[in-house]
């Protein structure tokens, strides 16, 4: 029963009417990886729970190597992991992507899918999203 509920939930069309992501123009093409996930889903949990803003703006600097800001979030990000905020993160990033943690191998193998930008239409068309606003 609950597997037909989904799949006719499935064929609806979506409209997302609270969404935070950048315009996709914006995103194609951009330099991402998986830090640009977090923002702005888990940025105000990690700041909740210690990180402070100027590390926050460190872990986002692009000239600072992946790993060096990875592990200033590595700590924090293990506080918040039972939050909703990030479940949802991880649960988007393992549809989109296939990301099964947020391991520093990981991070890395779905920063290299990120690396010509995001292509939310192919996204969108993936999940039955007609809109998102």
């Amino acid at each position: 029963m609950k597997t037909a509920i989904f799949q006719q939930l499935k064929k609806m069309p979506v409209i997302d009417s609270h969404e935070h992501l950048p315009h996709e123009r914006d995103l194609l093409g951009a330099s991402l990886d998986v830090i640009d996930l977090m923002t702005p889903y888990v940025c105000d949990n990690l700041m909740t729970c210690g990180l402070s803003e100027s590390d926050w703006k460190t872990a986002n600097d692009k000239s600072v190597p992946f790993c060096r800001r990875f592990a200033i979030l590595e700590d924090s990000l293990k506080k918040i992991r039972h939050t909703t905020y990030f479940k949802s993160m991880l649960k988007g990033a393992e549809l989109c992507f296939g990301m099964q943690d947020l391991s520093p191998s990981e991070c890395e193998r779905v920063n290299l899918l990120l690396e010509n930008g995001l292509d939310t239409q192919k996204i969108f068309n993936t999940f039955g999203i007609k809109k998102a606003m």
